[in-house]
């Protein structure tokens, strides 16, 4: 999807993620189809900490970006920033295939369905995803005269007008020239799943909340934010949302792919990592679960090796946005 693009990037970008704990900063650089890691920079909030970066104004999270490329020592000011799940929608919609200079007041007038606010409060995009299949072949209602009509799943997304300013306000700020806003689940599957065919589910574990994204062919299919920091609300909406999608769409999630750091309580204790989250996976949704690698793509120097790669789950969506900016 070309969503939010303002301009085109060349030869070195930074991915930033402003998440509500903190954010993580990313720099490749792209040489012959291959990225290569330049450089990073992080601050997050500490386990039992108040501090939402979310609730910070523009100007507030402008210093702290600065503050993190002072301590990089990079000039870079190219960046593509991320838009937080929490602040966005994403929703797959299955309608009648249409040439495509009718699709788009198609999609629009869809679009007041679903979205829960005002359409003129938003920006939003859509793109086809794949042909519709709602029911089983044998469970299909055909018409009784004429030919079958073909419909396709539409993946629509929408960003409130207000949330955009803000970001772009941040970028400015920070003395950055913004080349893309993404939904962080886009960049997300972008580092961690590539163009994979399969099916999998994300679970992105955050200090004040988590997101679950459904992945197919590469494309993000559902994408949910769980504001809630405790566990067992997070395996029940993450058993939902894969029961949904088996049932809705009569298709099997192939694994679950584990993101970011680890999620806490208010308190500070800490709910797990992989070898206490992934067992409970696999007994409460069936599924096996591990962390993913957004390394797997990318060339760093061997001496950052061990360091690196134990923050690395941390940083997916980070890369996933520089990867972007150097498309």
């Amino acid at each position: 999807m070309g969503l939010f693009n303002f301009f085109s990037g060349k030869n070195r970008c930074l991915g930033i993620d402003v998440g509500t704990g903190g954010v993580k900063i990313v720099e490749l650089e792209k040489e012959e189809n291959k990225y290569k890691l330049i450089n990073y920079g992080l601050t997050q909030a500490k386990p039992g900490e108040n501090w939402r970066l979310l609730d910070l104004n523009a100007g507030e999270v402008g210093l702290v970006i600065k503050k993190i490329l002072k301590e990089m020592g990079t000039g870079n000011k190219k960046t593509v920033v991320s838009l937080p799940v929490a602040l966005s929608f994403a929703t797959l919609v299955e309608t009648k295939a249409l040439p495509e200079s009718e699709m788009a007041n198609a999609i629009a007038f869809e679009a007041k369905k679903y979205v829960p606010v005002p359409i003129d409060d938003v920006i939003f995009d859509w793109a086809i995803v794949d042909q519709a299949v709602s029911l089983p072949q044998d469970q299909m209602i055909k018409p009784k005269n004429g030919p079958e009509e073909k419909r396709v799943l539409v993946l629509l997304v929408a960003v409130p007008k207000d949330v955009i300013a803000k970001y772009k306000e941040i970028a400015k700020n920070a003395n950055l020239e913004l080349l893309s806003l993404e939904i962080e689940s886009f960049s997300l599957a972008r580092a961690l799943i590539a163009n994979d065919p399969k099916a999998y589910v994300l679970l992105d574990l955050g200090t004040r909340g988590s997101n679950i994204i459904v992945v197919e062919k590469g494309l993000v299919r559902i994408s949910f934010s769980v504001e809630s920091p405790d566990r067992e609300t997070l395996l029940t909406e993450l058993e939902r949302i894969v029961n949904l999608y088996k049932t809705k769409y009569n298709k099997n999630i192939d694994r679950c792919i584990l993101s970011g750091g680890s999620i806490y309580t208010p308190a500070g204790e800490s709910l797990g990592l992989e070898e206490e989250l992934a067992p409970l996976i696999k007994k409460r949704v069936g599924l096996e679960a591990s962390f993913g690698n957004p390394l797997s793509r990318i060339i760093y120097p061997e001496k950052l090796k061990d360091g690196l790669e134990v923050i690395a789950p941390s940083l997916a969506t980070a890369i996933g946005l520089a990867i972007k900016g150097l498309s």
